[in-house]
Parts: C-alpha cells; structure tokens; sequence
C-alpha cells in the first residue's frame, strides 16, 4: 500500500488554465488637502487575464515557454519578445515579461520556494499570466 501511496505523490500533476478579471488603479496623484497630502485615485481599469498553473516535480521555465510559443502563435502574435523580470513570487532568472510592438502581454516564471512553503505547496509550479485585453 505504501509503495502505491508513494508511486501516486511521484506521478503527481496539476494543470490548473483559468481566467480572471483583475482591477488596476490606471492613475494616482497626490493632492494637498487643509487636513494634509493625501494619494487620490483617478480610475480604475478592469482587465481580463489568462493565467496558467503547472505544478508537478519538473515544472520550470522552459516548458511555460514551450506554452507561450504555442499560445502566441495561434492568435497569429509571432514577433514577441521576452525579457527578463524580477519579481519577488518568481525564482531570480526564471522569469520574464512577454511584450509585442511595445505593449506588455504578460509575465511567466518559476514560483519561488518562498511563496510555496507560504502556501504549503509542496510541488514545484509555474505560472503564465497573459492579458487577454491586449
């Protein structure tokens, strides 16, 4: 039974594809108020984004690129470039910033070992978040 236990938790694999809407402050300003500065916020801006999950032993960098490439290529986006992003939820140099023509499509990369013991996640995961407003 054991061996059946073990063999199962080795064998394990998520992919979790979901989509979400997020909401972004688009403008801040400052504003001098008799009581004191106070940060004042100038709209709101709703976004729809695409956002995949693989979490098993070999999830890393190179398959969620294997995914970009596949995704972007069937919505006819072939020109995009990546660069590298350093964002504290993502392993430094294993991650990056998809853009086209200037514009930021999205990020993907390594979750950090951090995050994960945070979460109690026991496997390694990595993450696209794509905006599918772009």
């Amino acid at each position: 039974m054991f061996c059946r236990i073990v063999s199962f938790l080795h064998s394990w694999r998520l992919k979790l594809i979901a989509l979400k809407r997020i909401i972004r402050i688009e403008s801040l300003k400052w504003v001098k108020l008799c009581s004191g500065i106070r940060l004042k916020n100038y709209g709101f801006k709703t976004e729809l984004n695409l956002v995949l999950l693989n979490a098993h032993t070999k999830a890393n960098f190179s398959e969620m690129r294997s995914y970009i490439d596949n995704i972007l290529f069937y919505v006819g986006i072939n020109n995009f470039e990546l660069t590298n992003i350093d964002l504290p939820y993502y392993l430094k140099g294993r991650s990056a910033q998809i853009t086209n023509k200037g514009k930021v499509l999205g990020h993907f990369g390594e979750v950090h070992p951090s995050v994960l013991e945070n979460w109690d996640i026991n496997m390694p995961c990595a993450i696209i978040e794509l905006s599918v407003m772009n």
